[in-house]
């Protein structure tokens, strides 16, 4: 599960926490936004490339041999990247807002 920190517009930073059945602790990564410019393809694919990082960190080992262990950080990654879908929605469509505004904001000084 992921988890936004702050609001969608104005949101920084967010959580990864993929559930893992029976630990007490959750291991967490942080993925920083704020530097990307949501409302561009290139934006976009770079949080898109974060996400996977983070994800990668937290559900593989690198040294799993068994199949059952490998199916279930594969299956650890898919549920913290499917995770991260609401949370990412809110994020893109601030992010259109923003460059929608923009838009109008530009329009007015040519007019």
């Amino acid at each position: 599960m992921f988890k936004i920190l702050g609001t969608a517009v104005t949101a920084s930073l967010f959580a990864i926490t993929p559930a893992f059945a029976g630990q007490n602790e959750v291991p967490t990564r942080l993925v920083k936004t704020a530097d990307l410019n949501l409302g561009s393809d290139e934006g976009r694919a770079a949080l898109d490339l974060r996400i996977r990082s983070a994800a990668r960190s937290i559900c593989y080992s690198g040294n799993t041999l068994h199949l059952s262990a490998k199916m279930a950080e594969k299956r650890c990654f898919q549920n913290a990247i499917d995770g991260t879908r609401p949370q990412v929605a809110l994020l893109l469509a601030a992010a259109g807002q923003q460059v929608a505004a923009a838009n109008v904001e530009s329009q007015r000084q040519q007019n």
